[in-house]
């Protein structure tokens, strides 16, 4: 079996990615530009009518910055020509225009964050609606991230030798950015959405981020490590079992330690306390749980091999033979080793059925009578013999027809027994082709 872990990733349709999955966040990646354009185009009108509600999210929060709101709206129109042009032949203009929106959001977030360093405000956030913004201009955090997410945009629509899904991870940092801003307003934390006393991010902006990045993300989930969370490898179901909860876990416990400090149910020392052990609780029983699931799939899939082994040996040994008679012990032999019956195999080379075996009478052991012919019936009825002696053989150290077995004298070994038979019937079966019992 070849090695996989330094294989390179697979394209859309490879071996490997789950459609199913790809599809669904592709078809992700296009809402959020919808919904980011909406968001966009709702602040813009929200300015234009002096609508509060429009402009902050909520009332008493810092409001949308126009410039924020209109970079955020050619990130969402480059996401979506992204989409519009990927597959399709001759979209070199689409392309273009998404290139240029991606450049028009980052030279916003650069000349964002040089006034900051400068420490005068270049006034680009005041083109639209300077009037009305009173001191409102973009914040630092949030010119930063605009920066990430235009150059995102641009390796995401950027010609075919750089396409090798590094937006991926340049759009990881602009998610960081917005989740904790998020967290800072769902712990009420003001310096996790501002520094000091400069803008803070608002709201809606954190928000907006946070889904654009992961359309990003999703862009184009065939490539990249997001094809390995994707994957129907062992990899891909531990990576999509294990985010959910190690994003959720920590900041839901996060949000009910400081819920109860505040309600003054318990001190922050018990507090930390409890959130540690929670944590420590549910990540162990869910790793467990995953890693039960994983094993069972394991042995299950080197079941398969095993099986799948004895029968491609199976196949050949009955090619390469002249006759059943010759052929019959090789390919015990072979799915005794396949199905590691080691008993079997030391065993499996005496064993040659003779023509006066029948359903009432056990074969005879160690000699054996061949005959040169064989007929169809005849080769049923020594491949039942033929199990049962491998079924038998281990329990009293010699080989038991299935005759023998079926007429034990005690009800509980007769049980088990046939249980065993069966089961190597059932084996034995599945690996010699169809064709042989035709």
């Amino acid at each position: 079996m070849n090695d996989s872990s330094h294989a390179p990733i697979l394209p859309s349709g490879g071996a490997g990615l789950n459609q199913r999955l790809v599809s669904s966040l592709e078809a992700l990646s296009r809402a959020s530009s919808c919904l980011i354009a909406v968001v966009g185009l709702a602040v813009l009108l929200g300015w234009q009518f002096d609508i509060e509600l429009l402009r902050a999210g909520l009332p008493g929060r810092t409001p949308v910055n126009p410039a924020t709101a209109l970079a955020l709206l050619l990130a969402a129109c480059a996401l979506w020509m992204h989409h519009q042009a990927r597959g399709r032949p001759d979209t070199a203009p689409v392309r273009w225009l998404a290139v240029t929106a991606a450049s028009l959001v980052i030279a916003l977030g650069a000349i964002t964050l040089t006034g900051y360093f400068i420490g005068h405000n270049l006034r680009v956030d005041r083109v639209l609606f300077g009037a009305q913004l009173a001191g409102n201009r973009v914040a630092p955090n949030t010119g930063f991230a605009l920066l990430l997410i235009g150059v995102a945009l641009w390796l995401l629509n950027s010609p075919r030798r750089l396409r090798r899904a590094l937006e991926q991870s340049v759009a990881l940092f602009p998610i960081g950015v917005a989740l904790i801003s998020l967290l800072g307003y769902a712990y009420s934390a003001e310096g996790m959405y501002g520094l000091g006393e400069l803008q803070r991010m608002a709201l809606p902006t954190a928000a907006s981020l946070f889904v654009l990045g992961i359309g990003i993300l999703c862009a184009r989930p065939d490539r990249g490590f997001v094809s390995v969370i994707v994957s129907d490898h062992a990899g891909g179901v531990l990576a999509r079992r294990m985010l959910p909860v190690a994003i959720l876990v920590p900041a839901g416990l996060g949000w009910l330690t400081l819920s109860g400090q505040r309600a003054a149910l318990f001190s922050e020392a018990l507090g930390v306390a409890i959130t540690a052990a929670v944590t420590i609780f549910a990540f162990v029983a869910f790793i467990a749980t995953t890693a039960r699931s994983l094993s069972r799939a394991d042995r299950v899939r080197k079941a398969s091999e095993r099986h799948l082994a004895a029968q491609n040996v199976t196949t050949c040994v009955l090619v390469e033979s002249a006759t059943l008679a010759e052929a019959m012990p090789r390919v015990l032999e072979a799915v005794c080793k396949s199905l590691d019956w080691v008993m079997g195999v030391r065993c499996a080379g005496a064993w040659i059925p003779r023509r006066t075996c029948s359903a009432t009478r056990r074969c005879t052991w160690p000699h054996h009578g061949c005959c040169k012919k064989w007929s169809r019936s005849i080769v049923a009825s020594h491949s039942r013999t033929a199990l049962g002696f491998l079924a038998g053989f281990g329990a009293l150290g010699e080989p038991r027809g299935l005759p023998t077995l079926s007429t034990s004298r005690t009800s509980r070994g007769r049980r088990r027994r046939r249980r065993t038979a069966c089961t190597a019937r059932l084996a034995f079966r599945s690996s010699v082709p169809a064709a042989f019992w035709a």
